[in-house]
């Protein structure tokens, strides 16, 4: 299991150049993106920012940039409290586990 945090082209890049420079491929098959939002799930849900971010996100880029396997997951409630906190990092470790 490979967890690739930036590009492999040039791993000091967090956005991929070869996207960035119109060749709308990225150069991994398996892509998982991962975003942490500051509001709850209802919070995002009650004005439509869920359904908004994963339309931008995962049609909008991971199926435009030919990710053949590809997963978006949205943590909420990163300013919520330390619980919040605790458990978007709990979160995260068990999707990176199972990359």
């Amino acid at each position: 299991m490979e967890l690739v945090t930036a590009c492999r082209v040039c791993p000091e890049k967090l956005v991929c150049p070869l996207i960035s420079r119109g060749d709308a491929r990225f150069p991994q098959r398996r892509v998982w993106m991962t975003g942490i939002a500051g509001n709850t799930a209802s919070g995002f849900a009650s004005q439509g920012y869920d359904s908004a971010m994963s339309a931008q996100l995962d049609p909008g880029v991971l199926e435009y940039c030919g990710a053949q396997e590809r997963r978006l997951e949205l943590l909420y409630g990163s300013i919520e409290g330390e619980s919040h906190v605790d458990w978007i990092l709990l979160e995260a470790e068990r999707l990176a586990s199972g990359y």
